[in-house]
């Protein structure tokens, strides 16, 4: 019976989960019945069976079989009439010997055949399951062996035999009468009577020792026979003739040199059919006992398990593994050597069930403690493969298991935050622990923390040097990440002039422990319009900052315009702004942040087990991520002042850490905060990641980033992989002594979605580490809306304390009120809120004034404000100035209105702020009163407020080429001109009543009242005239859509921001193009994933709302390196997908390759004199009919000649 269970146990794991197995006896004659069911065993067919009673614990089995047949009054059922078998055509084989005796030599040995590899030796069993799937006719095979007597005195006497030259008493007789008649030579009787050959069985030492065992000779095949341990065996195939035909030599391969196997058709079917139905041995008759073929085949152990053992997956030809319905060994999970070894991960948070090698032992639950969190987990798998479900099964264990907070990260925008709230509040009852932060709230709210402040650092000990030093460094790497490494050191003159800055706002005589970055903006100003550095008592740092003054005053007004640019480069995220603009109150006294107000404060979340669900799903990703890592920031740096503290924080070891789940943690991973630092130096201040990507390699910023991705891999010791595409550098590090890289690929990608392959890390120090095991998912919690007993709305907690609805309420007054800004309470009034004082709309600027001589701390700021010009700063950089695309000069007076203006504010506005949105938690009131501007300057910038003059009296900067012009030219725009840019702006943005981007835009300026000057808005920096197959078409600048208050669309659908009209001609032919071949297309797509946009996709249509991604497109008309490797990276990323690079002219499709043959993505560069995009396309690409360069020019005549077709 324990032979049959681990059968059992052995087949169920080839096979996938659908697939259910029973124990189903049969009668072998019911096979060949016309038109009958099989007949099932009866009571008595089981009865002899010993331990039969086990059997009723299988699955499938009928245990009313076990009743009957313990019931001795049960009468057996009776067979009905007319179903007599119909004696199918057979074959039977038998053994065949060469030489009388030669059944004790050997047959092909299973051990040694099943693993000749490179000889690709086919299983004979395939070959039968070859031919029955076939036919749809019944087929049997039958093996029937018995354990044959101990033949060992016979090997001994047929081995004297062989030694003395004989083969039997025949063949004895023969050798005798001939030696009478004519003698025997010394050579004869030398070799009969040689002592070197023992005739016991095993003692003989001839024949080959390296090669299969069929290669000894006749003695020594007789040894290996094993004469005590052998089988009668007989073979037997009953069914369709032609079939029967095709199997007669399946097993002629396995014959051996002395003794082999040959099958052939049996004439007396009746007999033979008889033996199959009551499954008897062979019947040897007189021909048989005195002929060279005998129907028992005589084999060991080895040659039997040939005949018996059905062949893995692998094994099996094309055709019979597809009707088999089985599955790969790389399916077969992988369980550990010792179980007694994962049976040590036993506490703390469970993240799933290692799979045992037999199913009668249950999963083993692995669950890692806060010790072995500390050296991070990481998870990937594809889209679908259950990771959200796992975060929330994560969060859940680790509150109920550990100490310490729990921050989880989600960026995707979907219902992981509401789930996990849902099964916490199912199995705890309440939300008391739970604080839900949506990144921005559904009011503008955002957390409340701090960026420049020292004074947690200062009060734990650390000097200002050093204090000061860490808050530069953050704000530099803030910018690195925001900018791009390159880009942001490119300026390295505005980088120094910015760090000495930040040091000089810190100064301890005249600085301020605290400040915001309105702060540091208006400083800079300062320094550019008035050349004016804050007060410092470092006379060596006054030096520093004075020493510009007396420079090139060009080269001057290059450098403080980059920093004036990194400063507001961060006003383009407003929510990033808000933040670094708040300052909370701090206490003096106890030197902590005072109790009672809107603040995250960490010290006292760190001391707690809340949850915190940090939402950004909100944000586009790259507004997501660098509000995470603001955000992970702030908690370094507080881990870290904790323990400079020394209060007696919980470690590791007591069940303690601070884990962090982020989801999409790929960009993450990217800054150097993270990989640096946090990542291999957590573990010191009990701070554990679980970095959640879709496959690792996302962390490399560029192909040339392996060293950073190779430490981070190393810095992780606990990774659960599931279904994806592995690397060399994964590979490496992943453990199991049975697989090799390849083997380890083949078996993580044929994972099926769910399971997860887990390199575990040690139990200790000093301790092994385990293999790889098979992880099993936890299920889905109680509560979650796809789970058992989901909660909604009006469920109520297991005491009836509150309804779900009521405890998340709560959550949220209670999350809101004490973490938060607040628009309009701790911080400035939202964009929603202004707009519901002052209306929205140039219209209401008389109101607006109106109001300015009775409150001017309510002034908004208006559409050319200089607060306006901020929200849009530029992004040029250092080297961007001198190449002469400088700010403009209104754009410097605009700065210097904003330091002018600093204090309008003559009260507080939602708070203690000021017009730059700084929050004082002590509602301190903005220091250093100016005039406010008069009523006919409000709003309007002034040139007498531009920056220093140059020797030919200009402003210290030219004007951009999309910059507005100076000295009111901007308002010099006639009626027509105005509508004519509209008409442009709402074209471009499918507005336009009968206009659409197929169509050439001189329509629309012939559609305007009144003469257009097109040269002259060129000139003025409002237009660019572009085109697009002899079509022309319009672009209208930034500047141009301020002068006439319109703006391009831009995001999904629409766009990127400054997109140019070219562009989206070619992007709304490419979807015109998808559309006409039936596909379902969306431009500007943004898979769920994120990180990535593309200009067109296409999705075939599937059942109900269902669609399969089949196209994607990216649309390419001017070439920057850095982006054609990352539209590339983000297309190969997505499999079986067809991918188009949509280009004007083949030298653009030229240059795409050049660029990605440089960074290593492609091997080929095509000869340049190649002007087919199909050649391109096939030399370029190893996958051609995958990828493919599509002509710009080509799709417009092809979607035209369609939608001419059309028309007609």
């Amino acid at each position: 019976m324990e032979a049959v269970e681990h059968l059992a146990a052995n087949v169920r794991a080839m096979y996938p989960e659908r697939f259910r197995f029973e124990i189903v006896p049969f009668a072998t004659s019911a096979v060949f019945v016309d038109d009958a069911e099989p007949d099932r065993a009866t009571p008595a067919d089981l009865e002899p069976f010993e331990g039969i009673e086990e059997l009723a614990d299988l699955e499938g089995f009928d245990p009313g079989l076990l009743d009957a047949a313990s019931d001795p009054d049960a009468s057996p059922p009776v067979p009905d009439e007319g179903d007599d078998p119909t004696p199918p055509a057979m074959v039977r084989w038998g053994g065949v010997e060469t030489k009388n005796n030669d059944w004790m030599t050997l047959l092909s040995q299973f051990s040694e055949v099943s693993v000749d590899v490179e000889e690709a030796f086919r299983s004979p069993l395939s070959v039968l399951l070859e031919q029955a799937t076939e036919t749809n006719e019944p087929f049997l095979f039958q093996a029937v062996f018995t354990p044959r007597r101990d033949w060992t005195k016979e090997a001994e006497t047929h081995k004297r035999n062989l030694k003395m030259g004989t083969t039997g008493m025949w063949s004895a007789f023969k050798q005798e009468a001939g030696a009478m008649l004519f003698g025997t030579s010394e050579e004869e009787r030398r070799q009969r009577h040689r002592p070197d050959t023992p005739e016991q069985i095993g003692g003989t030492l001839s024949g080959g020792s390296d090669g299969p065992s069929t290669q000894h000779s006749r003695m020594g095949q007789i040894d290996l026979k094993q004469p005590t341990v052998t089988f009668d065996l007989s073979l037997r195939a009953g069914g369709e003739a032609s079939v029967i035909n095709g199997v007669t030599g399946a097993f002629t391969a396995l014959s051996g040199p002395y003794y082999g196997v040959e099958g052939a058709a049996v004439d007396a079917v009746a007999r033979e059919f008889e033996d199959l139905c009551d499954a008897r041995l062979g019947r040897t008759g007189i021909r048989e006992r005195f002929g060279n073929t005998n129907p028992i085949i005589v084999t060991s152990p080895d040659e039997l398990a040939n005949f018996v053992t059905v062949p893995s997956t692998g094994a099996l030809p094309k055709a019979s593994r597809g009707a088999s319905g089985g599955s790969p060994d790389a399916r077969s999970p992988l369980t550990a050597t010792d179980e007694e070894l994962l049976a040590k991960f036993d506490s703390g948070m469970c993240i799933g069930e290692a799979e045992t090698a037999t199913p009668d032992r249950p999963n083993i639950p692995i669950s890692l403690t806060a010790e072995q969190l500390t050296h991070h987990v990481l998870r990937a798998s594809t889209t679908g493969s259950g990771k959200t479900t796992a975060m929330v099964n994560d969060g859940l264990s680790a509150y109920a298991e550990l100490d310490g907070p729990i921050f989880i990260f989600d960026k995707k925008g979907g219902s992981m935050a509401t789930e996990y709230k849902r099964v916490h509040f199912r199995r705890f009852g309440n939300l008391d622990d739970v604080i839900h932060l949506p990144v921005p709230g559904p009011n503008g709210e955002l957390p409340a923390f701090p960026f420049f402040d020292i004074r947690p650092q200062v009060a734990a000990g650390m000097s200002r040097e050093a204090a000061v030093q860490e808050k530069v460094d953050r704000y530099n790497e803030l910018l690195e990440y925001v900018l791009g490494e390159e880009q942001h050191n490119q300026a390295f003159v505005a980088q120094e002039i910015l760090s000495n800055l930040i040091v000089a706002l810190f100064d301890p005589v005249y600085g301020q422990d605290a400040f915001a970055i309105s702060d540091l903006l208006g400083a800079a100003t300062r320094m550019q319009t008035e050349q004016v550095i804050p007060d410092v008592s470092d006379p060596e740092l006054h030096a520093t900052l004075t020493r510009h003054f007396s420079g090139d005053e060009r080269r001057f007004a290059t450098s403080i315009d980059a920093v004036m640019n990194r400063i507001t480069k961060l006003k383009e995220r407003d929510f990033i702004w808000r933040m670094l603009n708040f300052v909370p109150e701090w206490n003096d006294d106890t030197r902590q942040y005072a109790d009672e107000q809107m603040l995250l404060d960490l010290d006292r979340l760190l001391d707690s087990s809340k949850v915190v669900l940090v939402d950004t799903g909100e944000f586009r990703p790259a507004s997501s991520n660098i509000f995470t890592v603001l955000m992970l920031d702030y908690l370094w740096s507080w881990v870290r002042l904790r323990e400079r503290w020394n209060r007696g924080v919980p470690a590791p070891d007591e069940g303690y850490c601070v884990n962090l789940i982020i989801d999409e943690a790929a960009p993450i991973m990217q800054a150097s905060l993270v990989r640096d630092e946090m990542i291999p130096d957590a573990r010191e201040f009990a701070l554990a990641f679980e970095l959640i990507v879709h496959f690792p390699e996302q962390v490399k910023r560029d192909a040339l980033d392996t060293r950073a991705y190779k430490e981070i891999l190393r810095n992780i010791n606990t990774k659960l992989i599931g279904k994806l595409a592995i690397d060399d550098e994964l590979a490496t590090t992943l453990f199991h002594e049975e697989l090799d890289a390849i083997e380890l690929s083949n078996r993580i990608a044929s994972l099926p979605r769910g399971e997860w392959l887990a390199q575990l890390p040690d139990t200790g120090f000093m301790t092994d580490t385990p293999e790889l095991v098979t992880l099993k998912p936890l299920p889905i919690p109680s509560g979650h809306s796809d789970g058992e007993e989901p909660v909604d709305a009006g469920t109520y907690s297991p005491d009836a304390g509150m309804t779900y609805q009521e405890a998340d309420e709560l959550q949220w007054s209670r999350t809101r009120f004490s973490y938060c800004l607040v628009p309009g309470v701790n911080s400035p009034p939202d964009a929603a809120q202004r707009a519901a004082r002052y209306g929205t709309g140039p219209l209401n600027s008389e109101a607006i004034r109106s109001e300015s001589t009775s409150d001017s701390s309510t002034i908004p700021p208006t559409a050319n404000s200089p607060l306006s010009d901020l929200e849009r700063s530029s992004e040029t950089t250092e080297r961007d100035s001198v190449a002469g695309s400088m700010i403009s000069g209104d754009d410097s007076a605009d700065s210097c209105d904003d330091s002018s203006n600093e204090d309008q504010v003559g009260g507080p506005v939602g708070g203690a702020s000021n017009e730059f949105g700084t929050v004082l938690g002590a509602g301190t009131a903005p220091r250093g009163p100016s005039p406010a501007p008069s009523d006919s300057t409000a709003g309007i910038p002034d040139d007498s407020a531009a920056g220093p003059p140059t020797d030919d009296g200009r402003a210290a900067a030219d004007a951009s080429s999309e910059g507005p012009p100076a000295n009111g030219e901007s308002y010099s725009l006639t009626p027509a001109e105005q509508q004519f840019l509209r008409d442009v702006i709402a074209g471009i943005n499918g507005e336009l009543e009968g206009y659409d981007l197929t169509q050439s835009m001189t329509t629309i300026r012939n559609g305007v009242d009144g003469e257009i000057d097109e040269d002259r808005l060129v000139e003025m920096g409002y237009l660019e005239l572009q085109s697009v197959n002899t079509r022309k078409y319009y672009y209208v600048t930034p500047a141009g859509q301020d002068a006439v208050d319109r703006t391009i669309y831009s995001g999904r659908n629409d766009g990127d921001p400054f997109e140019k009209t070219v562009h989206k001609v070619y992007v709304e032919y490419t979807a015109r193009h998808l559309r006409n071949q039936g596909l379902l297309v969306e431009t500007y797509y943004e898979p769920m994933a994120g990180g990535m946009i593309f200009d067109v996709a296409a999705f075939l249509p599937g059942d109900g709302d269902g669609r399969t991604l089949a196209v994607i497109a990216e649309v390419v008309t001017n070439i920057r390196p850095d982006l054609m490797i990352k539209h590339y990276d983000d297309l190969a990323s997505f499999d079986g997908v067809r991918k188009m690079w949509v280009v004007p002219h083949t030298d653009v499709a030229h240059e795409i390759i050049r660029v990605l043959v440089d960074a290593g993505r492609l091997q080929t560069v095509p000869h340049r004199d190649i002007e087919n995009y199909a050649r391109l396309s096939e030399q370029a690409f190893e996958n051609p009919q995958e990828w493919r360069f599509v002509g710009g020019r080509n799709l417009v005549r092809m979607v035209d000649r369609t939608d001419g077709e059309a028309d007609r």
